[in-house]
């Protein structure tokens, strides 16, 4: 069973983007939060103005978790264009009564008829040998034991964007304040 505690959304964040920055530095792809490059001398402004977004009650091992998956899927997909570099947009925005967390790369995308499967388990779009078919369906469990839902669609001119949608805690406070 998750661990669930009231957490700013940002620092799952944080800590799946630590984990495969020197994968995305050796592909040179650039992994920016709203705008930002996280290696980047802007970043922390934009990462404190996340932290003060209201929280959300998750397991953040387990949100951590699903945001590698999305962050290592959008790696390889730039890896498959062969182009050597690529970019990847993380935001994280307060709607209404949710925190959406959105992950798009400008790859190659997924065709408009297997969109409907690509979260299906043991389902990949990857080159035999290269993917489990679990990346997404793990993504899906998590989020949804948290009580979320996830969104694909086609980025706009290219890419995947995956939207996952958490409800706000209850009585949440902004992070910097007592929950």
């Amino acid at each position: 069973a998750p661990q669930s505690v009231p957490l700013a959304l940002v620092d799952p964040v944080i800590d799946a983007v630590g984990l495969v920055a020197w994968r995305a530095r050796r592909q040179s792809v650039v992994i920016a939060f709203h705008g930002e490059d996280l290696a980047g001398p802007r970043a922390p402004a934009a990462l404190d103005r996340a932290r003060a977004l209201p929280r959300i009650e998750g397991d953040p091992a387990e949100l951590a978790q699903a945001l590698l998956n999305l962050l290592v899927n959008a790696l390889d997909a730039l890896e498959s264009v062969g182009a050597g570099a690529g970019r990847i947009d993380v935001e994280l925005e307060h709607r209404e009564d949710e925190l959406v967390l959105a992950v798009q790369d400008d790859g190659p995308g997924v065709s408009e008829e297997l969109l409907p499967r690509v979260a299906d388990l043991f389902f990949t779009t990857k080159d035999a040998g290269k993917g489990t078919g679990l990346g997404l369906a793990i993504v899906h469990n998590v989020v949804a034991a948290h009580g979320g839902r996830v969104l694909l669609s086609n980025a706009k001119p290219r890419g995947l964007r995956v939207e996952l949608r958490f409800r706000v805690a209850r009585g949440a406070e902004r992070a910097g304040g007592a929950a």
